[in-house]
């Protein structure tokens, strides 16, 4: 009886850890997304200091959690991310809309694709 507690108790610490990470990994995509958002109208509206600004303010959230994606984001699409970021902040350091544009759309659709990795979907059942 004892082994069955103690493993129905690890089951529970499981499930509990897995609901927190899916959440914190939503939470942090839309909040990223807000951002690319006001980034993105900043930078349509050539107001680069401010989408500067929106972009470094990106960089510190993904800093911030960076280390708890990496729990289950493969690193090569987490290097795929910061790239796009990197570049996406040197285009709107040098006012380049076009650049600018194709290369923050790539970052937000990176960010976009966390939650359905993170995620249980019906799709992938069936």
């Amino acid at each position: 009886m004892k082994a069955f507690i103690i493993a129905l108790v690890i089951l529970l610490v499981i499930i509990s850890f897995m609901v927190v990470h899916i959440n914190i990994m939503l939470n942090l995509s839309e909040a990223i997304s807000e951002k690319c958002e006001l980034a993105r109208k900043y930078a349509g509206a050539k107001e680069w200091d401010s989408a500067i600004n929106e972009i470094k303010a990106i960089k510190s959230h993904w800093n911030k959690h960076r280390t708890w994606v990496a729990l289950t984001i493969s690193t090569a699409e987490i290097e795929q991310i910061e790239i796009a970021l990197n570049q996406s902040l040197i285009y709107a350091e040098l006012h380049q809309q076009s650049d600018f544009m194709g290369e923050f759309t790539m970052f937000a659709m990176l960010i976009e694709h966390i939650p359905h990795q993170e995620g249980f979907h019906i799709a992938e059942i069936l």
